[in-house]
């Protein structure tokens, strides 16, 4: 199971939501930019609840997981094989 960063178990506060979630594994940076420009191919912007919904409509990422990073629980959140 891989280990967060301390940085990483910090809540998501609006502007760094996204960089949480890449910054503990949940999707990569490759995913991120792939998200934000499905959010702009559609016309949409690449805010924080845009990308929150898009993970989820994609079924990469549930509520529940959006939610714990939200309230910076991360630490509860087990990554990988477990």
């Amino acid at each position: 199971m891989a280990k967060l960063s301390p940085r990483s178990s910090v809540g998501a506060s609006a502007g760094d939501f996204a960089q949480v979630l890449v910054d503990s594994g949940l999707v990569s940076s490759e995913e991120m930019e792939q998200a934000r420009m499905a959010l702009s191919d559609a016309g949409l912007p690449a805010d924080d609840e845009a990308l929150a919904k898009h993970f989820i409509d994609s079924s990469r990422l549930t509520q529940y997981q959006i939610d714990l990073v939200r309230a910076g629980k991360l630490d509860v959140l087990r990554i990988g094989n477990y």
